[in-house]
């Protein structure tokens, strides 16, 4: 079906009407439009029309481009109004007339199917295309911070969802790319430079709130290779999220519903290990959060997810043993071996213990599993203790 691009609607045909939005960011001088396009091919061709651009973004300008659409209900077949004809479409690369730059990317359905464009988002008439870069570095973190930043700054609170579906999916398509050192870095400096509430109403604060955590989500799971402890905008931000969370999180768990805790309650672990990991200095209890959160499912969610990230990212915590709590805040038959590795000294390890007693007891299999872990973390030295160990080969 390839070859019958520009082909007419057939007369018979029953369609249905829609309207796509297509976005994309540029690098650019903000004072200067640089003209874009969505090439369907055999001269079918849309411009983009420049969206937003904030001197905060310094060189980073928004694009869109609107499409009529219609499907075809029998043959599920899309088609554009263009210039006055309803034409077939499929594949499409975005290029600038003005340098005649092709981007590195053709969106296409790699498996033939005929709605192409829209067989992957079938329902969403926002589409948020990620890597235009034309004869620049791609950069998929930039782009999904940036997209963020606009959706907060605008109110547009109902497109993050659609944002961060359609994101996540091109990672996947890259290779399940995975996140990297320098992706936190630039992650963190971007989020501490630009997150902002758009206002001082409580509900925009709520739904910015929400976002700014979900966004953080978007990290997970955050691994060893990814951490960096020098990280000072990670520290910043931190910082200031949870001193809002301790806020607002009781009127903010009311407005979130159980599709969006998931990637809200993965959000939070995340800031909860980095508050522990930079030992973020405060005289209250660190687990207060958890005296918000009503909903015993919920507060037992956070705890495994904390615990589950802790394990993830394997760096031991050596200033605070407040994290141990979580052993009793979780559900008992979800406590693992690994959730031990953040302990880093005999006497974490023993407090430890105390708390899983009931794990313990229970399964034999655990005990087992305690030994010989154990074992091997003193044989490895890594753990901690004033007390020196005699090894014995029973």
């Amino acid at each position: 079906m390839r070859n019958n691009i520009g082909a007419s609607l057939p007369v018979t045909a029953r369609v249905s009407n829609g309207q796509i939005n297509l976005y994309c960011i540029r690098i650019q001088d903000p004072k200067k439009e640089l003209k874009l396009e969505v090439d369907f091919g055999c001269n079918i061709r849309f411009p983009f029309k420049q969206l937003y651009k904030d001197s905060n973004y310094e060189q980073h300008v928004i694009y869109y481009c609107e499409l009529s659409i219609m499907k075809d209900k029998e043959q599920q077949h899309l088609y554009v109004d263009h210039a006055g004809q309803v034409k077939y479409v499929e594949d499409f690369s975005v290029k600038s007339p003005q340098t005649n730059i092709l981007s590195r990317k053709t969106f296409r359905d790699e498996n033939n199917n005929h709605l192409n464009l829209l067989r992957e988002y079938p329902d969403d008439e926002h589409i948020f295309l990620f890597n235009i870069r034309l004869d620049e570095d791609t950069n998929l973190i930039t782009d999904f911070c940036l997209f963020t930043f606009y959706l907060l700054k605008n109110k547009k609170f109902y497109l993050f969802n659609v944002l961060t579906n359609q994101f996540r999916s091109t990672l996947d398509k890259e290779n399940n790319y995975t996140f990297n050192r320098h992706d936190f870095n630039q992650f963190f400096q971007l989020c501490h430079k630009y997150f902002r509430y758009p206002s001082t109403e409580i509900d925009d604060i709520h739904q910015s709130l929400l976002i700014q955590i979900k966004t953080i989500g978007i990290l997970s799971p955050l691994k060893k290779e990814m951490f960096d402890p020098d990280c000072l905008a990670a520290q910043q931000l931190t910082t200031k999220i949870m001193s809002h969370l301790r806020i607002y999180l009781s009127s903010l768990l009311q407005i979130i519903n159980q599709t969006e805790w998931n990637l809200f309650k993965t959000g939070l672990s995340i800031l909860y290990v980095l508050e522990f990991l930079f030992d973020i200095v405060r005289e209250e209890n660190k687990l207060d959060l958890f005296d918000k959160i009503v909903n015993k499912q919920q507060r037992e969610d956070l705890a495994h997810g904390i615990l589950e990230q802790f394990a993830l990212l394997d760096e031991a915590i050596t200033s605070n043993n407040q994290w141990i709590d979580l052993f009793t805040m979780t559900n008992s038959e979800k406590i693992d071996i690994r959730h031990l590795n953040v302990a880093n000294s005999f006497e974490t390890f023993i407090l430890c213990l105390t708390c899983i007693s009931k794990v313990m007891i229970m399964s034999n299999n655990f005990k087992q599993k305690l030994t010989n872990y154990f074992e091997n973390r003193i044989y490895f030295q890594n753990i901690e203790s004033k007390k020196d160990f005699i090894h014995e080969n029973v």
